[in-house]
């Protein structure tokens, strides 16, 4: 069933819809196996790829005129220059975002709480600070969950919080943390 859910994703023959059929199966037949907690991870990632993979499709129909299938420069600019397409790349980059900053939650949220706290900021930063170290180069790909927060000079975890724990719970929830990566983006 894994094969079959790989085959249809969106590197496989792009039929998102049935990749996710076979993913869903692997997780209804199997719930607490490994092999659902992989399935739903691929499912994840298959939907975010089929939906850049839809707006990509959407920008080179709109704006290749002369239809060779690439966005030749003077292509790029216009598409560039529309008021349309600027406020949908934001809305893009904000759920990009939104998805990116969930992951986190997912992978440094040691208790489950919904909120960084105790211990958690601390080893988000020491990773952040690992691939802070890194080339460019070697993090394509490798730096992903943590890329709207990676910066050479992100503040001990004392201080992020003092900085940006709003509502001074003593810890960094969904927003909060948005705040704190918009910053960073804002920086670069």
């Amino acid at each position: 069933m894994f094969q079959l859910a790989l085959a249809y994703d969106t590197i496989g023959v792009d039929r998102p819809e049935l990749s996710r059929q076979w993913f869903e199966r692997i997780i209804s037949r199997y719930p607490d196996a490994p092999w659902a907690a992989a399935a739903r991870e691929s499912m994840e990632a298959n939907d975010e790829q089929a939906i850049v993979r839809q707006r990509q499709n959407r920008l080179l129909a709109k704006y290749n005129r002369n239809h060779d299938g690439v966005l030749d420069p003077s292509e790029r600019q216009a598409m560039e220059k529309d008021p349309e397409y600027q406020r949908e790349t934001e809305a893009s980059t904000q759920d990009q975002l939104e998805s990116q900053l969930r992951a986190i939650f997912k992978r440094f949220d040691a208790n489950g709480d919904g909120l960084l706290d105790q211990n958690e900021p601390e080893r988000l930063r020491r990773d952040i600070f690992v691939y802070s170290e890194f080339p460019p180069k070697m993090l394509i790909g490798r730096a992903k969950i943590v890329a709207p927060l990676l910066t050479k000079s992100l503040p001990v975890a004392d201080r992020l919080l003092w900085q940006y724990d709003i509502n001074r719970d003593g810890a960094l929830d969904m927003g909060e943390l948005k705040a704190l990566a918009n910053d960073i983006q804002k920086r670069k």
